[in-house]
């Protein structure tokens, strides 16, 4: 189960990063404006402006690539800690179950042993009187 896990969360950095290498990122700065990169160049409305946006900027916009993409491998991770710990519970869940229906057989049985021994109490009690008349 935990190396199901670990091929889990390698597939997915490995899908975040060729996203990040060769593929086309969108970003949304807080001023709402939105860029796309494709690999070093920024395009914004279609429009390549690599050229136009100053050093700040360029590293301003990758920071905040960055840092969503940092987030969504940090929710991926904790997405697959969620899902096994809901596995476990998932188990522990079917375990209970199972152990109760155990117990409910084992009372059920007591039970069924204990009028067992109340009718044959009864019986011998009849056969007793039966006896002490003859």
């Amino acid at each position: 189960m935990k190396r199901h896990s670990i091929l889990k969360l390698a597939s997915v950095f490995t899908f975040v990063f060729c996203l990040s290498c060769g593929s086309t990122e969108k970003v949304i700065t807080p001023e709402g404006k939105v860029y796309e990169l494709k690999g070093s160049k920024f395009y914004s409305n279609g429009e390549e402006v690599t050229a136009t946006l100053s050093g700040e900027e360029k590293s301003k916009i990758n920071q905040i690539l960055e840092d969503r993409l940092k987030l969504e491998k940090e929710a991926a991770k904790r997405k697959a800690e969620l899902e096994e710990a809901q596995k476990k519970a998932e188990a522990a869940r079917k375990k209970a179950e199972k152990k109760q229906k155990a117990l409910e057989k084992e009372i059920k049985a007591k039970e069924k042993a204990r009028e067992d021994f109340f009718k044959a109490q009864e019986k011998l009690k009849k056969k007793t009187e039966k006896y002490q008349k003859r």
